[in-house]
């Protein structure tokens, strides 16, 4: 029979991928989240809510 190493730990679950950001939760107020759709209405743009909160946030990195 061979021997078993129990030094070495079993690896549990999925591997990590990488390219992906760190997920955060945020909450708006109804009248916010209008205000973000309107923006991107205004573009004539067809984007996710999160598509435009991503390029409103670029657009504040840019001017401050």
């Amino acid at each position: 029979m061979a021997k078993v190493n129990r030094d070495i730990p079993k690896k549990r679950g999925r591997p990590k991928k990488d390219g992906r950001g760190i997920g955060v939760l945020v909450r708006f107020q109804p009248e916010a989240l209008a205000a973000i759709r309107d923006w991107a209405i205004q573009r004539d743009e067809k984007l996710s809510d999160p598509e435009v909160i991503r390029r409103l946030v670029e657009l504040g990195r840019r001017k401050g």
